[in-house]
C-alpha cells in the first residue's frame, strides 16, 4: 500500500537530479527489482559523489550553484520516502552515485 502519487514525485525527483548531475557524456542506469518481498528502485548517474547532506532542506552543493532547483527536492523525497517506511540511501560508486529506495510487496 502506497500513495501513488507521491512515490511519482520521489521517481519524478531521483531521476531529474540523475539527469541534472550527469557529467558531460555520463550515463544513467535505471533498475527495479525484487528482492525476498521488497520492491528495489534504482537510479545511478555519471557524476560527482554525494553525502548525506543531500537529504538537508536547501542543501545546495558548490557545483549546484548555477543550476535550476530550489535544494527541496530531496528534502521532500526523504519525508515521502519515510512515511512509507521506505529504507532509501545512496551508494557511492567508482564514477557516479546511485540513489536507491525499497518498498514491501504485498499482496
Amino acid at each position: 500500500m502506497a500513495d501513488q502519487n507521491r512515490l511519482r514525485q520521489v521517481l519524478h525527483n531521483f531521476m531529474g537530479n540523475a539527469k541534472k548531475f550527469v557529467s558531460k557524456n555520463g550515463n544513467i542506469h535505471i533498475e527495479v527489482s525484487i528482492l525476498e518481498s521488497l520492491m528495489q528502485f534504482s537510479i545511478y548517474n555519471d557524476g560527482p559523489h554525494l553525502t548525506d547532506d543531500v537529504w538537508i532542506k536547501f542543501h545546495r552543493d558548490k557545483s549546484e550553484i548555477n543550476r535550476n532547483g530550489s535544494g527541496l527536492g530531496l528534502a521532500i523525497s526523504a519525508q515521502i520516502l519515510s512515511m512509507h517506511k521506505s529504507e532509501y540511501g545512496i551508494h557511492n560508486k567508482e564514477n557516479g552515485a546511485e540513489f536507491y529506495f525499497m518498498l514491501p510487496i504485498t499482496e
